[in-house]
């Protein structure tokens, strides 16, 4: 790969906001978590966990429902997935730094699958202390603070 096709993928790499009505294949969003998981993290500690949601199920809807009463509008675009970037404070020695390397990796990986992608931080401001029952209620671990959200799906 050449210097010019390396930077050619920062260059159009952008955050979609318009997807098409077709899932994602799992092949695919596994690809992504993979990206995810070998992103560098303090310390080596493994302290990242994320949580996909995939349109059309129960747990999907119930998210975007919170974060249209949160906010008043659907932060998720109608994107056929969402992932859910949390991070385990007990551990992790750089959170902050940990969750971005990760989602930077997420966004690069779909760019190259071909795929829409949009680094959604709103999630972090509305999922607090006062919402860890009904993260809970999504399967999200109490103990482990979003972070972010990664939205995929193919551009419009």
């Amino acid at each position: 790969m050449t210097n010019k096709e390396v930077l050619s993928i920062f260059q159009t790499r952008h955050s979609t906001r318009e997807y098409l009505d077709k899932m994602v294949s799992q092949e695919d969003i596994e690809t992504v978590l993979e990206a995810a998981n070998l992103a560098p993290k303090g310390m080596n500690r493994k302290a990242s966990h994320f949580y996909v949601f995939k349109k059309g199920e129960e747990k999907y809807q119930k998210l975007v429902d919170f974060a249209i009463k949160q906010i008043g509008d659907n932060p998720f675009y109608d994107a056929p997935v969402i992932i859910l970037a949390t991070i385990d404070t007990s551990i992790a020695v750089t959170p902050i730094q940990d969750s971005s390397v990760a989602m930077e990796n997420m966004l690069l990986a779909g760019c190259l699958l071909g795929l829409g992608t949009c680094w959604i931080n709103s999630v972090s401001f509305f999922f607090d202390q006062k919402n860890l029952d009904f993260l809970a209620s999504l399967g999200v671990n109490k103990n482990y603070k979003v972070v972010a959200s990664c939205i995929l799906g193919y551009k419009k």
